[in-house]
């Protein structure tokens, strides 16, 4: 063998021993959703149905009461006080619609929550595979390294040409730069997750426990409530628009002193109606009527989506866990059976180098659609909760 061959093996064998980086900080799901409730998405959402609710107590307000005094020119005093009387229903009806915005406002809001708990389940996931790809880019890498050091010896032995160990050693170089990459999507996805979340950027992460495979427990989708809850509020705001069409009533009370003639105090008592003849009434009933029939339609239309959304998951949970099942139990021994039978052959002698490599590159990938099955199966399974309000 001559000195270049010696030095790319000598390389190849140093880039195995190459220092590994300080483990990082393990994340369950169970954790990434747990903490998805801190997110700023989350605390912003909470904030707006803080608000919507401080709205509530605003609304219906009692009208103003008026008071007026003043003086004319033959000495007298004359004290007058308008009262209104909310007794048909303006205020309550009101309050009611006022209510009913800040559950629909809430409503919304949930299906933000849920909303982040789905994408930081998502981002999970992904960090989930960049761990497992790493992994098994590393295990590729070692086992390109074996094989190198196999080659060189045979090389030394005679039985394999220089061109041979090159090529093993080109072969592992390239697995190195393959798990080097992979390394990097690892940090990548955990600095997605670390954002989703609020955490920092700057924290290393890695996916840990099981994956998901069922959920149980039984909701409703929190779109379908939300567009529920938007019928209800244009159905208060309908009640409202009709209840300012109504006449208001108010009390004016009037008092009449000092007069001239040094006569006793006059008090007059009156009771006015106000008549909403040119607020154009009529016309903002049927606007609010055709918010409703709007609302309605947009809640149809989510129904139908969710129960679509929904039967699509169950059935890709079906599959899913079939194709997974195939992948565990029949794809990935016979692959692995194969590529070790071929190590043994090419160390024996038995077949050439391009047949081990080959044998090398098809049990990596038939790993990684396994991994990716299995991944299917957790995506699909989260996706069904999410549809059905279980996540």
């Amino acid at each position: 063998m001559n000195a270049g061959v010696m030095r790319s093996v000598a390389l190849a064998l140093a880039v195995l021993a190459a220092p590994v980086h300080a483990a990082p900080r393990t994340v369950t799901l169970d954790e990434a959703l747990a903490a998805s409730t801190a997110a700023p998405r989350a605390v912003a959402a909470r904030a707006h149905t803080a608000a919507a609710a401080a709205l509530v107590a605003g609304a219906g307000a009692w009208p103003a009461t008026e008071f007026a005094i003043g003086a004319a020119r033959t000495s007298r005093l004359v004290a007058t006080a308008r009262l209104p009387l909310p007794v048909l229903g303006r205020e309550r009806r009101a309050r009611t619609a006022a209510q009913a915005e800040a559950a629909a406002v809430a409503a919304d809001d949930a299906v933000v929550a849920s909303e982040l708990r789905r994408d930081a389940a998502a981002d999970w996931l992904a960090l989930y595979r960049a761990g497992a790809m790493a992994a098994l880019a590393d295990e590729s890498h070692a086992q390109l390294i074996e094989l190198a050091r196999i080659t060189a010896a045979r090389n030394q032995a005679g039985d394999a040409a220089d061109a041979e160990v090159a090529t093993t050693v080109a072969a592992a170089a390239r697995a190195g730069a393959e798990a080097e990459r992979a390394h990097g999507e690892v940090t990548l996805a955990a600095m997605r997750l670390a954002g989703r979340l609020g955490w920092s950027t700057d924290d290393e992460l890695i996916a840990g426990g099981a994956l998901p495979t069922a959920t149980t427990g039984a909701a409703s989708s929190p779109a379908a409530r939300a567009a529920k809850r938007h019928v209800d509020a244009a159905t208060a705001a309908v009640a409202a628009a009709q209840a300012a069409t109504r006449p208001a009533l108010h009390l004016e009370l009037e008092a009449d002193a000092l007069a001239p003639d040094g006569g006793p105090p006059d008090l007059r008592i009156l009771v006015g109606v106000e008549l909403p003849l040119f607020g154009r009434g009529h016309d903002q009933v049927a606007a609010a009527r055709a918010a409703v029939a709007s609302a309605t339609a947009d809640a149809t239309a989510v129904v139908g989506e969710v129960a679509t959304a929904t039967a699509v998951a169950r059935r890709a949970v079906e599959l899913a866990l079939r194709y997974a099942a195939r992948h565990r139990d029949e794809l990935v021994p016979a692959q692995e059976r194969a590529t070790a039978l071929a190590r043994a052959a090419y160390q024996a002698g038995a077949i050439d180098l391009a047949s081990v490599i080959a044998a090398e590159r098809e049990r990596v990938a038939v790993r990684t659609d396994a991994v990716d099955a299995e991944l299917a199966v957790s995506a699909a399974v989260l996706e069904l909760a999410a549809a059905e309000g279980r996540l």
